[in-house]
């Protein structure tokens, strides 16, 4: 009996680290910088909304809804799926469309609610989750390839996909904490402090649609992992430190 209780632990446990590990590390870095560079009123609000937890430590809690049938309708607010080649204007009429992937249309709904209702914890938890996705490359990916997922890659001899390499793979390669990720990202960066308005959420999705472009026309560098790594991981970081960035932006004009 206690064999077996011990095997369904270990299962368990097994099971929650393969579901929570995609992607985690990348937020938590982005949670941390937005962290960082809350205004101290701003902190003070948000850290009783959210019961004392930090915004890295909430900032993979809509992942973990996936898997929650009352959030079975938000998996679609990950991501927006687009075809190569788009121009700007052509961007922006598809951006707010919602059957293609809802991050930017959620992304501002998710902002004027918590404008209306400033308290609301659910909101304000995907709000976090949804602006860092809003600058992870892959997220934009091809409806085709379902935002690089089915681009086989073979990174330092294993088998991976293009959307891995962005989500995981170049991040987790620094051996960093998140902590010790984010210091480094702000001794790089500085926190520009601009006054949010809403109309920076398509600037901010078309800059990463173009650095998605840019992805897919540089698949075949995957095959020399350390070239691409050289090349994609400044770009990556700087994706990294503005979607900190941002959302110390967007928090710090709702809470003020």
């Amino acid at each position: 009996m206690k064999t077996k209780h011990f095997c369904l632990i270990i299962a368990l446990l097994c099971v929650s680290m393969a579901a929570s590990a995609f992607g985690t590390l990348g937020h938590y870095i982005t949670g941390q910088v937005a962290q960082n560079n809350l205004g101290s009123k701003q902190a003070e609000r948000i850290n009783a909304i959210l019961n004392n937890a930090t915004l890295p430590m909430v900032s993979n809690w809509a992942d973990i809804q996936k898997s929650n049938p009352d959030f079975k309708e938000t998996a679609t607010w990950h991501y927006n799926n687009f075809e190569s080649g788009l121009t700007r204007a052509e961007f922006d009429s598809l951006a707010l469309t919602t059957d293609r992937g809802q991050n930017i249309y959620q992304t501002y709904q998710l902002i004027d609610r918590l404008q209306e209702q400033p308290s609301d914890t659910i909101a304000l938890k995907m709000l976090i989750h949804l602006v860092e996705d809003l600058h992870c490359p892959m997220h934009f990916g091809r409806p085709t390839d379902r935002g690089g997922n089915d681009v086989p890659v073979l990174w330092f001899g294993n088998n991976s996909n293009l959307h891995s390499i962005w989500d995981t793979e170049l991040i987790e390669a620094a051996k960093l904490s998140y902590s010790e990720y984010a210091e480094h990202l702000e001794r790089q960066y500085d926190y520009s402090g601009e006054p949010f308005n809403k109309k920076m959420i398509l600037d901010w999705a078309w800059a990463n649609y173009q650095l998605a472009e840019q992805i897919y026309n540089d698949i075949e560098l995957t095959t020399r992992p350390y070239h691409y790594m050289y090349k994609y991981r400044p770009l990556m970081e700087a994706q990294l430190h503005a979607g900190g960035n941002h959302l110390a932006m967007v928090l710090n004009s709702i809470y003020q």
